[in-house]
């Protein structure tokens, strides 16, 4: 049912494309990177694969579409981990200087 309402949300042309996909598993992936596209990129993307010439095109054009979404989420992802790494940094930082201000001052 979530891949039927996922090719649904996504239009028409770009589920065509994605019934050439025959590899379940990637098609799953597609469908899910797919899913969290805004309306504005989805209308994008399938302007895109209508304006394609052949069915190699239009494929490359989803491939390349769902490599830039995975782009992205790496890069949030990076950024969060980056952030935590940082608090991690600074709290144990902020002990060790409470523990040298206790010692000094005991």
């Amino acid at each position: 049912m979530v891949a039927v309402s996922a090719i649904v949300g996504i239009g028409s042309s770009v589920a065509g494309v994605l019934t050439q996909v025959n590899d379940a598993k990637k098609r799953r992936e597609f469908e899910q990177a797919l899913s969290t596209m805004s309306q504005t990129q989805q209308n994008a993307l399938n302007e895109k694969i209508l304006r394609a010439k052949n069915d190699n095109e239009r494929l490359s054009i989803l491939i390349n579409a769902v490599a830039q979404i995975k782009i992205g989420q790496a890069s949030a992802k990076t950024d969060k981990d980056t952030k935590m790494a940082m608090i991690i940094i600074g709290g144990g930082v902020a002990l060790l200087l409470t523990i040298f201000m206790i010692k000094k001052f005991a």
